[in-house]
């Protein structure tokens, strides 16, 4: 399921935190990790994950219908890296799920 901050938003404010508070926190936690990627790099939440900037090497590809080669330049990409704790409690729950 993909969330968007407006979910994040509504779910600070089903806790009982006012709309304007909760909108803040939210935009500034993830204006803070953005910084963070751009300026080190690399981002880690202790007992959650570690997020880190990639570079992928630049690629041709070719188009399956035209067969016309297509190049991919080379760019950078967040990778998410989660810990033990986090996969536990996600094994866990899918464990739940099942039964």
């Amino acid at each position: 399921m993909k969330r968007t901050r407006e979910d994040f938003y509504s779910m600070l404010k089903n806790r009982g935190i006012p709309p304007s508070l909760s909108k803040r926190i939210t935009d500034n936690f993830f204006n803070l990790i953005s910084e963070t990627l751009l300026s080190e790099g690399i981002v880690r939440l202790k007992n959650f994950a570690a997020f880190s900037v990639v570079k992928k090497r630049a690629i041709k590809m070719m188009n399956n219908k035209t067969k016309k080669v297509m190049f991919v330049p080379e760019r950078k990409v967040v990778r998410a890296k989660f810990s033990k704790r986090m996969h536990i409690l996600l094994n866990r729950s899918s464990d739940m799920d099942r039964e």
